[in-house]
């Protein structure tokens, strides 16, 4: 995986005068969203905005556009836009890469005083960048959300993590949830970022801050609408696999949990009065694993012609194909490829989420199985958002 990438040790300290408030926190009063205009952040806005009665202001970086509009605007593309909410969702200009997440002062003082938690849901998303390259927003950004959370009146904070910090710790033993974070080991850039940001939470818990961690794993689309993350690994594969005609040799399992079960999961984790400590992070994945050659038989029922060829020699097709093709998921695809034959992806540890389910499960929130159904709802959602070219076989 190239050069062994390393934290400094400085960015592995919580500073001193980060320090948690007596009291406890609202749960119940207005709540800042981080990352909203990412898919999951959105999600996370509007499962608050459909399950709560308060206001729900969202940091987002202003580009291209007021926050607010960028915040609706996100809204509107993950078909998750209700019209009562106009007067509910807040959009705050900030930048979780700058000193108080580059909130002016009249916007951080609202935060300040009048939220009660935090999703912290906003991060720097790119495989391939160095950790320095995701330092800012991903490590000092949490260290900014902590300081915010200490300021004026207690905040409960929902760290939404990745279950990637757990990759580099090799060997085949399975990993529980309600675990500690452990060693690094050989993890890449965004993975490492994301593990010193969650280190940073677990020193602050070690404070006395109110605040939960949750592992997010792969996450496909909205179970409703259909919508997917365009950007995500396993979408850009078959949409790959779509556009080429061809699919690989690959048996690879896959783990895709709906985007509004996670959502819903972090919303009422959050927002759940236990009366104990939380434990030290809840893992919001699939129980149940789907084979990449499952996936690519219900492409093949829904009318699409995929012909089979060995990993190799599809790799070298989409190679080529990128060169000239005017298709982004083909370009996209092409450029994380991995060199060997690797059965169309690495395949992740076996990580557990016994615990978490059950605590989800006794609230009614049970994450749904990926099975032809719902796959073909995101099929016919790529289609109409032309993600997805349509299928040989429309009639299929």
């Amino acid at each position: 995986m190239g050069v062994a990438m390393s934290v400094p040790a400085e960015d592995l300290v919580l500073p001193a005068d980060v320090r948690p408030l007596d009291g406890a926190a609202d749960v119940d009063a207005p709540a800042l969203v981080t990352g909203a205009s990412g898919f999951l952040g959105a999600a996370v806005a509007a499962d608050l905005l459909e399950h709560t009665d308060e206001d729900v202001y969202c940091l987002v970086r202003p580009a291209g556009g007021t926050a607010q509009e960028r915040v609706e605007g996100a809204l509107r593309y993950y078909d998750l836009w209700r019209e009562e909410w106009a007067g509910r969702v807040i959009g705050v200009a900030g930048d979780l890469a700058r000193p108080r997440c580059g909130l002016d002062d009249a916007d951080h003082r609202t935060l300040a005083t009048r939220t009660g938690a935090i999703y912290h849901c906003g991060a720097g998303v790119n495989v391939s960048f160095p950790y320095d390259a995701l330092r800012g927003a991903n490590v000092s950004g949490t260290v900014e959300i902590l300081r915010l959370a200490s300021t004026a009146r207690p905040k409960r904070l929902a760290h939404v993590s990745t279950v990637s910090v757990l990759y580099g710790r090799g060997g085949t033993d399975r990993v529980e949830d309600f675990t500690e974070l452990g060693p690094a080991g050989a993890l890449g850039g965004y993975a490492l970022s994301k593990w010193a940001a969650e280190a940073l939470v677990a020193q602050a818990r070690d404070r006395g801050f109110d605040a939960l961690v949750l592992r997010s794993g792969t996450l496909a689309g909205h179970a409703r609408t259909g919508v997917s993350n365009p950007n995500d690994y396993a979408w850009l594969f078959l949409r790959t696999c779509a556009a080429m005609g061809a699919a690989p040799l690959a048996d690879s399992p896959l783990q895709w949990a709906p985007v509004d079960y996670a959502a819903r999961a972090v919303t009422e984790l959050t927002r759940r009065k236990n009366g104990g400590p939380e434990p030290a992070a809840y893992h919001l994945i699939a129980p149940e694993r789907t084979r990449y050659t499952t996936l690519f038989s219900w492409m093949r029922r829904f009318g699409y012609t995929l012909r089979t060829a060995d990993f190799a020699l599809w790799r070298k097709r989409v190679l080529d194909a990128a060169v000239e093709s005017s298709h982004d998921g083909v370009r996209q695809i092409a450029a994380t490829l991995p060199e060997a034959d690797r059965d169309g992806g690495t395949v992740p540890p076996d990580v557990a989420s016994d615990r978490t389910d059950a605590v989800l499960a006794a609230a009614g929130i049970v994450c749904p199985p990926l099975d032809e159904a719902l796959a073909r709802t995101y099929f016919a959602a790529g289609v109409r958002r032309a993600e997805l070219r349509p299928p040989d076989r429309p009639e299929a």
